[in-house]
């Protein structure tokens, strides 16, 4: 995984996009995917082990695409999954 390999982003639904926004205004020539994962919000609605899996997916989905860096930009997923998501995800970090 180069330099030139995406950033990840994802949120349950469009809220990330102000992080996406960030991320390009301070990068504006690194590529990113963002996956906002609308079939499935709100996340705050559904139990713990649904959204750690949901954001497993996510992870999974966005390291098969060569993201270096994955950026968890739902706060219900962080409080929920990061912990789990840290030790298993082959990118740089989350």
């Amino acid at each position: 995984m180069g330099s030139a390999s995406p950033i990840g982003v994802f949120d349950s639904g469009v809220g990330g996009l102000a992080a996406l926004e960030r991320i390009h205004a301070r990068m504006p020539t690194v590529d990113t995917i963002y996956l906002a994962d609308q079939a499935f919000t709100p996340y705050r609605a559904r139990p713990t082990s649904f959204i750690v899996a949901r954001a497993r997916v996510l992870t999974e989905t966005l390291a098969e695409r060569g993201c270096r860096l994955i950026v968890v930009a739902c706060n219900t997923a962080t409080a929920a999954a990061i912990d789990t998501l840290r030790p298993t995800t082959p990118t740089s970090s989350l």
